[in-house]
Protein backbone atom coordinates (compact mmCIF):
# COMPACT_ATOMS: atom_id res chain seq x y z
CA UNK A 1 0.00 0.00 0.00
CA UNK A 2 1.22 3.41 -0.74
CA UNK A 3 2.50 5.55 2.21
CA UNK A 4 2.06 9.35 1.35
CA UNK A 5 4.77 10.21 2.91
CA UNK A 6 4.39 13.89 1.41
CA UNK A 7 1.52 14.80 4.24
CA UNK A 8 3.68 13.07 7.13
CA UNK A 9 6.56 14.87 8.42
CA UNK A 10 9.90 12.85 9.01
CA UNK A 11 13.42 13.47 9.81
CA UNK A 12 16.00 14.95 7.26
CA UNK A 13 18.88 12.20 5.93
CA UNK A 14 22.34 12.57 7.81
CA UNK A 15 24.83 13.99 6.26
CA UNK A 16 27.28 10.87 6.51
CA UNK A 17 25.40 8.97 3.53
CA UNK A 18 24.44 9.77 -0.21
CA UNK A 19 21.62 9.21 -2.02
CA UNK A 20 21.53 7.97 -5.50
CA UNK A 21 18.84 8.60 -8.23
CA UNK A 22 17.82 6.28 -11.18
CA UNK A 23 14.57 7.88 -13.08
CA UNK A 24 12.46 5.31 -15.35
CA UNK A 25 10.49 7.44 -17.68
CA UNK A 26 11.15 10.61 -19.55
CA UNK A 27 9.61 13.33 -17.35
CA UNK A 28 11.45 12.26 -14.28
CA UNK A 29 14.98 12.16 -16.76
CA UNK A 30 14.13 15.93 -17.28
CA UNK A 31 12.82 16.93 -13.87
CA UNK A 32 15.97 15.31 -12.51
CA UNK A 33 18.49 16.99 -15.23
CA UNK A 34 16.66 20.17 -14.62
CA UNK A 35 17.37 20.24 -11.18
CA UNK A 36 20.75 19.12 -10.77
CA UNK A 37 21.43 22.46 -13.60
CA UNK A 38 19.08 24.97 -11.07
CA UNK A 39 21.13 24.04 -7.89
CA UNK A 40 24.49 24.89 -9.72
CA UNK A 41 22.88 27.83 -11.22
CA UNK A 42 21.61 28.74 -7.43
CA UNK A 43 24.77 27.68 -5.97
CA UNK A 44 26.57 30.69 -8.24
CA UNK A 45 24.62 33.18 -9.35
CA UNK A 46 25.49 35.64 -5.96
CA UNK A 47 28.75 35.09 -6.27
CA UNK A 48 31.18 38.10 -7.36
CA UNK A 49 33.87 36.23 -8.84
CA UNK A 50 33.84 35.70 -12.82
CA UNK A 51 34.74 32.01 -12.35
CA UNK A 52 31.66 31.85 -10.77
CA UNK A 53 29.02 33.87 -12.83
CA UNK A 54 30.79 31.34 -15.98
CA UNK A 55 29.83 28.13 -13.79
CA UNK A 56 26.20 30.06 -13.50
CA UNK A 57 26.20 31.07 -17.48
CA UNK A 58 26.88 27.28 -18.24
CA UNK A 59 24.33 25.93 -16.23
CA UNK A 60 21.52 28.44 -17.03
CA UNK A 61 22.43 27.55 -20.98
CA UNK A 62 22.60 24.21 -20.48
CA UNK A 63 18.83 24.49 -18.77
CA UNK A 64 17.85 26.23 -21.76
CA UNK A 65 18.94 23.03 -24.23
CA UNK A 66 17.47 20.54 -21.95
CA UNK A 67 14.09 22.23 -22.47
CA UNK A 68 14.45 22.69 -25.94
CA UNK A 69 11.95 20.34 -26.97
CA UNK A 70 8.36 20.79 -28.38
CA UNK A 71 6.59 18.82 -25.83
CA UNK A 72 7.42 19.71 -22.93
CA UNK A 73 4.72 21.58 -21.65
CA UNK A 74 2.60 18.48 -23.00
CA UNK A 75 4.93 16.24 -20.46
CA UNK A 76 5.00 18.41 -17.46
CA UNK A 77 1.11 18.74 -17.85
CA UNK A 78 0.75 14.89 -18.41
CA UNK A 79 2.61 14.40 -15.05
CA UNK A 80 1.13 17.42 -12.90
CA UNK A 81 -2.41 16.24 -14.17
CA UNK A 82 -1.71 11.90 -13.10
CA UNK A 83 -0.24 13.13 -9.50
CA UNK A 84 -3.51 15.62 -9.46
CA UNK A 85 -5.45 12.95 -10.33
CA UNK A 86 -3.83 10.46 -7.90
CA UNK A 87 -4.01 12.85 -4.95
CA UNK A 88 -7.48 13.64 -5.53
CA UNK A 89 -8.08 9.77 -4.70
CA UNK A 90 -6.45 10.08 -0.70
CA UNK A 91 -9.03 13.14 0.18
CA UNK A 92 -11.54 10.74 2.22
CA UNK A 93 -8.12 8.50 3.69
CA UNK A 94 -7.96 9.30 7.80
CA UNK A 95 -4.28 9.23 7.84
CA UNK A 96 -3.88 12.44 5.61
CA UNK A 97 -4.19 16.20 6.70
CA UNK A 98 -7.45 17.47 4.10
CA UNK A 99 -5.68 20.97 4.53
CA UNK A 100 -2.53 20.27 3.33
CA UNK A 101 -3.85 18.41 0.75
CA UNK A 102 -6.20 20.57 -0.52
CA UNK A 103 -3.25 23.40 -0.24
CA UNK A 104 -1.23 20.86 -2.68
CA UNK A 105 -3.96 20.16 -4.78
CA UNK A 106 -4.52 24.05 -5.55
CA UNK A 107 -0.30 24.64 -6.17
CA UNK A 108 -0.77 21.69 -8.87
CA UNK A 109 -3.58 23.06 -10.33
CA UNK A 110 -2.26 26.48 -10.52
CA UNK A 111 0.83 25.13 -12.40
CA UNK A 112 -0.92 23.46 -14.87
CA UNK A 113 -3.36 26.39 -15.65
CA UNK A 114 0.27 28.26 -15.98
CA UNK A 115 1.37 25.77 -18.82
CA UNK A 116 -1.79 25.70 -20.87
CA UNK A 117 -1.87 29.47 -20.50
CA UNK A 118 1.75 29.87 -21.82
CA UNK A 119 1.61 30.17 -25.44
CA UNK A 120 5.13 30.40 -26.38
CA UNK A 121 8.27 27.26 -25.85
CA UNK A 122 9.20 28.38 -21.86
CA UNK A 123 12.60 30.11 -22.33
CA UNK A 124 11.47 31.94 -25.53
CA UNK A 125 13.20 34.92 -24.47
CA UNK A 126 16.59 33.34 -23.50
CA UNK A 127 16.42 31.61 -26.84
CA UNK A 128 15.45 35.22 -28.71
CA UNK A 129 18.97 36.63 -26.71
CA UNK A 130 21.96 37.06 -29.53
CA UNK A 131 24.48 37.23 -26.48
CA UNK A 132 23.30 34.24 -25.13
CA UNK A 133 23.06 32.55 -28.37
CA UNK A 134 26.91 33.00 -29.43
CA UNK A 135 27.65 31.30 -25.82
CA UNK A 136 25.47 28.42 -26.15
CA UNK A 137 26.73 27.63 -29.68
CA UNK A 138 29.97 27.02 -28.18
CA UNK A 139 28.92 25.80 -24.93
CA UNK A 140 30.10 22.11 -26.33
CA UNK A 141 33.48 23.31 -27.69
CA UNK A 142 36.25 21.11 -26.41
CA UNK A 143 37.18 23.92 -24.77
CA UNK A 144 33.48 25.87 -24.42
CA UNK A 145 33.56 29.62 -25.04
CA UNK A 146 36.69 31.21 -24.76
CA UNK A 147 38.26 34.26 -25.37
CA UNK A 148 38.96 33.90 -29.14
CA UNK A 149 35.22 32.10 -29.85
CA UNK A 150 33.15 34.42 -27.64
CA UNK A 151 34.90 37.51 -27.32
CA UNK A 152 31.61 39.27 -26.32
CA UNK A 153 31.63 37.18 -23.52
CA UNK A 154 34.89 37.24 -22.34
CA UNK A 155 33.95 40.82 -21.80
CA UNK A 156 30.87 40.35 -20.27
CA UNK A 157 33.27 38.38 -17.93
CA UNK A 158 35.52 41.19 -17.23
CA UNK A 159 32.20 43.80 -16.21
CA UNK A 160 31.64 44.87 -12.59
CA UNK A 161 30.47 41.69 -10.42
CA UNK A 162 26.89 43.56 -9.77
CA UNK A 163 26.40 43.80 -13.43
CA UNK A 164 26.86 39.93 -14.33
CA UNK A 165 24.62 39.53 -11.29
CA UNK A 166 21.96 41.41 -12.16
CA UNK A 167 22.05 39.73 -16.20
CA UNK A 168 21.95 36.42 -14.79
CA UNK A 169 19.45 36.92 -12.56
CA UNK A 170 17.13 38.47 -15.01
CA UNK A 171 17.58 35.71 -17.54
CA UNK A 172 17.01 33.04 -14.48
CA UNK A 173 13.67 34.87 -14.07
CA UNK A 174 12.55 33.18 -17.15
CA UNK A 175 13.02 29.52 -15.27
CA UNK A 176 10.87 30.35 -11.98
CA UNK A 177 7.85 28.85 -13.03
CA UNK A 178 9.67 25.70 -14.04
CA UNK A 179 11.96 25.68 -11.09
CA UNK A 180 8.72 25.87 -9.15
CA UNK A 181 6.94 22.89 -11.42
CA UNK A 182 9.77 20.43 -11.70
CA UNK A 183 10.25 21.22 -7.67
CA UNK A 184 6.86 19.51 -6.71
CA UNK A 185 7.15 17.17 -9.02
CA UNK A 186 10.00 15.39 -7.68
CA UNK A 187 9.17 15.96 -4.06
CA UNK A 188 5.71 14.50 -4.49
CA UNK A 189 7.62 11.18 -6.61
CA UNK A 190 10.08 11.21 -3.73
CA UNK A 191 7.71 10.87 -0.70
CA UNK A 192 4.83 9.03 -2.38
CA UNK A 193 6.51 5.59 -0.42
CA UNK A 194 9.15 4.76 2.04
CA UNK A 195 12.47 3.69 1.82
CA UNK A 196 13.11 -0.26 2.67
CA UNK A 197 16.31 -1.56 4.29
CA UNK A 198 17.95 -4.30 2.09
CA UNK A 199 21.01 -6.46 2.16
CA UNK A 200 22.70 -7.07 -1.40
CA UNK A 201 24.54 -10.64 -1.33
CA UNK A 202 28.11 -10.87 -3.11
CA UNK A 203 27.41 -7.24 -4.09
CA UNK A 204 24.54 -8.10 -6.38
CA UNK A 205 20.97 -7.11 -5.66
CA UNK A 206 17.98 -7.97 -8.01
CA UNK A 207 14.08 -7.74 -7.67
CA UNK A 208 10.89 -8.35 -9.79
CA UNK A 209 8.88 -4.88 -10.47
CA UNK A 210 5.24 -4.46 -10.82
CA UNK A 211 4.40 -3.59 -13.88
CA UNK A 212 0.58 -2.62 -13.53
CA UNK A 213 2.02 0.29 -10.74
CA UNK A 214 5.33 1.35 -12.70
CA UNK A 215 8.18 2.27 -10.80
CA UNK A 216 9.16 5.97 -11.34
CA UNK A 217 12.10 6.75 -9.87
CA UNK A 218 14.95 4.59 -7.58
CA UNK A 219 16.42 5.99 -4.40
CA UNK A 220 19.12 3.93 -3.17
CA UNK A 221 21.04 5.15 -0.50
CA UNK A 222 24.59 4.35 0.60
CA UNK A 223 26.99 5.37 3.47
CA UNK A 224 29.57 7.75 1.92
CA UNK A 225 32.52 5.89 4.72
CA UNK A 226 31.78 2.69 2.32
CA UNK A 227 33.07 4.17 -0.77
CA UNK A 228 31.21 2.22 -3.05
CA UNK A 229 28.79 3.26 -5.33
CA UNK A 230 25.21 1.35 -7.43
CA UNK A 231 25.46 0.39 -11.45
CA UNK A 232 21.70 0.31 -11.35
CA UNK A 233 19.69 -1.43 -14.26
CA UNK A 234 16.47 -0.92 -14.06
CA UNK A 235 13.36 -1.96 -16.91
CA UNK A 236 9.75 -2.25 -16.35
CA UNK A 237 9.70 -5.50 -14.32
CA UNK A 238 13.16 -5.97 -13.52
CA UNK A 239 15.40 -4.32 -11.22
CA UNK A 240 19.31 -4.75 -11.27
CA UNK A 241 21.87 -3.44 -9.19
CA UNK A 242 26.14 -3.85 -8.73
CA UNK A 243 28.04 -2.72 -6.43
CA UNK A 244 31.56 -1.16 -7.38
CA UNK A 245 34.29 -0.08 -5.04
CA UNK A 246 35.16 3.83 -5.49
CA UNK A 247 39.05 3.78 -7.73
CA UNK A 248 40.07 6.76 -8.99
CA UNK A 249 43.10 5.52 -10.59
CA UNK A 250 42.41 1.90 -12.14
CA UNK A 251 42.66 1.33 -15.63
CA UNK A 252 40.85 -1.76 -16.38
CA UNK A 253 37.12 -2.27 -15.44
CA UNK A 254 35.99 -1.95 -12.14
CA UNK A 255 34.70 -5.34 -10.90
CA UNK A 256 31.70 -5.74 -8.46
CA UNK A 257 32.65 -6.46 -4.74
CA UNK A 258 32.08 -9.50 -2.84
CA UNK A 259 30.87 -8.42 0.00
CA UNK A 260 27.56 -7.83 1.65
CA UNK A 261 26.04 -4.42 1.41
CA UNK A 262 22.99 -2.71 3.45
CA UNK A 263 21.30 -0.17 1.76
CA UNK A 264 18.24 1.76 1.78
CA UNK A 265 15.86 0.93 -1.44
CA UNK A 266 12.73 3.42 -2.36
CA UNK A 267 11.09 2.91 -5.58
CA UNK A 268 8.88 5.71 -5.62
CA UNK A 269 5.35 5.86 -7.70
CA UNK A 270 2.58 7.23 -7.80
Amino acid sequence: MMRHQWLISRPAMVATTITYEQPLNEPMRICLRLEHLFRQLHEHIREPAPAASHLAMLALLKALNVIDRPDLKTKLTQTLTQQTSTLLQLKHSPEVDNHKLQGLLDTLDRYVTHLHQTTRKIGEPLRENAFLTQIRSHLYNPAGPCNFTTPAYALWLQQPSENRINDLQNWAKEFEPLINIVNAILQIIRESTSPQNIVARQGFYQQMLNATSPCQLIQLTLPIEKNIYPEICAGKHRLVIRFLPLDVNNNENTKQIAEEISFKLNCCRI
